[in-house]
């Protein structure tokens, strides 16, 4: 997104939600933070919430209007004229009532220490496929995030306890030996538990996931967020339920649906959407 700055009305952060919400979406799109007649640059994202506007007030957005000034808006309530919006490039709204695309505005609680992600992995220990974690620990340290992987060793006849434990120091050399730990060979029950307690589980196959790798279907009746590798032959409604490693280039939020991350991602489709349709 091309915009100079997130220009709002007040821009009081401890006396306004709409002030600290844009002062906060402007921090993550890396631009200043302004007041509606201060220096916006050339193209600001004005971020609105027209009832805290009165009288000459009301103003502020026909003078974007009237200068041909491009901008775009995120509005937080109704009432805006028409003709404000008709001459946004781009518009957002913080909620599907009040129009479309309707997006979101997530927390603004800052958290009073990086949270520990909490992983999960289980299956036969000659099946680890070490070789994807690499790419997990690079996400996670990537997101400063610090992180807990828990394994449960499941056994194949035939395969010795000396086999999986080389597998295991070749995990621990990967994601750090202070993060791994190995919980042996867990009961059922023991298994539902640690998934209960899971954020994600890291469930990687040496050809790809199938439909009848229970491991993942273990994991997603659970409610855990699952990460894999699927691939052309695995059904599409497990590819939809699952986290493809090779095309995630961020770690993904816990948060199913209103994160700071997805909503930039969204306003980034959008804009990408709306600079198509000018051209």
């Amino acid at each position: 997104m091309k915009f100079t700055s997130v220009a709002s009305f007040h821009t009081n952060v401890y006396g306004c939600g709409v002030a600290k919400f844009s002062a906060e979406l402007a921090k993550r799109l890396g631009v200043p933070f302004c007041p509606i007649y201060g220096d916006v640059g050339a193209f600001p994202l004005l971020s609105l919430k027209w009832s805290e506007l009165a009288g000459e007030d009301e103003s502020a957005p026909f003078f974007y209007l009237d200068s041909k000034q491009p901008y775009g808006l995120f509005l937080h309530d109704a009432g805006v004229p028409q003709e404000v919006i008709d001459g946004a490039s781009v518009v957002f709204y913080a909620d599907p009532s009040l129009g479309s695309p309707g997006l979101w505005c997530p927390s603004l609680l800052t958290p009073s220490k990086p949270r520990t992600v909490r992983l999960f992995s289980f299956g036969m220990a000659h099946k680890l496929q070490t070789a994807h974690y690499a790419k997990v620990r690079q996400l996670l340290e990537a997101a400063g995030l610090d992180y807990r992987l828990r394994v449960s060793v499941g056994l194949h006849e035939g395969t010795s306890l000396d086999d999986a434990t080389k597998h295991f120091d070749a995990l621990r050399e990967i994601m750090g030996a202070d993060k791994v730990t190995i919980l042996g060979c867990l009961s059922d029950d023991a298994v539902a538990e640690e998934l209960s307690n899971a954020e994600f589980v890291l469930a990687f196959f040496e050809k790809g996931l199938r439909a009848n790798n229970t491991t993942v279907h273990a994991a997603l009746e659970h409610g855990c967020r699952v990460i894999s590798n699927p691939d052309l032959e695995t059904p599409s409604p497990l590819i939809y339920d699952v986290i493809d490693l090779e095309f995630t280039e961020r770690w993904p939020s816990v948060s199913l649906g209103y994160s700071w991350e997805r909503l930039i991602s969204k306003m980034e489709t959008l804009c990408e959407a709306s600079a198509s349709a000018s051209v």
